[in-house]
């Protein structure tokens, strides 16, 4: 069954609906990202794509307006200013309002710090958490102003430990575990800031994902070894508990981050 099928097939979709509600998506060309523009297109949103592959981004975009969702692409290297600002105007001149953004966006390198170059590091920090920064300051002007919204940042549980676990193979991905634990401490934050203005800030942290990245790496049945439930998540599996942060069922939650490893961390 192809993403498309299995996301309509949702049984969480039947009872949240996000009727004419505008999401930003970063990183929605592929994996985690694209399956949460289906989920919030299938909730009633209106899909804004930002992704950097320009080709991926219309890709789905067209995927979604042919099965009579509304969806525009905005190629988008979340790591630029300018960027990032160009991705909510656009939103904003096409639908007149921002109501969602889940910032997916994000590299996951491996190399060790003893091999490390500087530009290793600077490329992972510019897209994993100054994009989330980016992405988050051009929007959040429209969100205070309306008084309501909703942040989605995507963390990770290599946030919240370290990248080379025992009895998992070593791979040096420090970088992007820093990075990812400053998504997490940078959503508390500004949940606290954007509070007083009714908007909502959360994170979460997903484990092993069955994204094309992940299966790619050569590692992910070795660390399905860690998982107790003994699987990966599916992307759209992610995308429900987004779609949940991004609901009223979640108006009372703001500065949290949602672990969702199949048991590989335990808070």
């Amino acid at each position: 069954m192809n993403l498309s099928n299995r996301v309509a097939s949702l049984p969480l979709l039947n009872g949240i609906k996000l009727p004419d509600a505008v999401a930003i998506v970063t990183g929605a060309g592929s994996g985690i990202g694209q399956a949460t523009a289906y989920v919030l297109a299938h909730a009633g949103c209106r899909i804004v794509i930002g992704e950097i592959s320009a080709e991926r981004g219309e890709a789905v975009a067209n995927e979604l307006r042919t099965a009579g969702f509304s969806a525009i692409a905005v190629p988008t290297d979340v790591s630029s200013r300018a960027d990032a600002q160009r991705l909510a105007d656009t939103a904003l001149e096409q639908f007149g309002s921002i109501d969602v953004l889940v910032n997916i966006a994000g590299l996951y390198p491996s190399v060790l710090v003893a091999d490390m170059d500087e530009r290793d590091w600077d490329r992972v920090f510019g897209v994993n958490i100054k994009g989330v920064f980016n992405c988050c300051q051009a929007v959040i002007p429209t969100m205070m102003s309306n008084r309501r919204g909703r942040i989605i940042n995507i963390a990770s549980v290599d946030g919240l430990r370290p990248g080379v676990r025992p009895g998992l193979s070593g791979y040096g991905n420090s970088h992007y575990c820093a990075s990812k634990g400053a998504v997490i401490t940078f959503t508390k934050s500004l949940a606290a800031e954007m509070a007083p203005y009714n908007v909502n800030v959360n994170a979460i942290s997903p484990g092993w994902v069955a994204t094309e990245t992940a299966l790619s790496g050569g590692r992910f049945e070795e660390g399905l070894k860690q998982v107790p439930l003994g699987r990966g998540a599916q992307p759209e599996e992610v995308a429900q508990i987004i779609l949940f942060l991004a609901s009223e069922a979640a108006s009372f939650m703001t500065g949290g981050n949602l672990i969702f490893s199949g048991g590989s961390v335990m808070d």
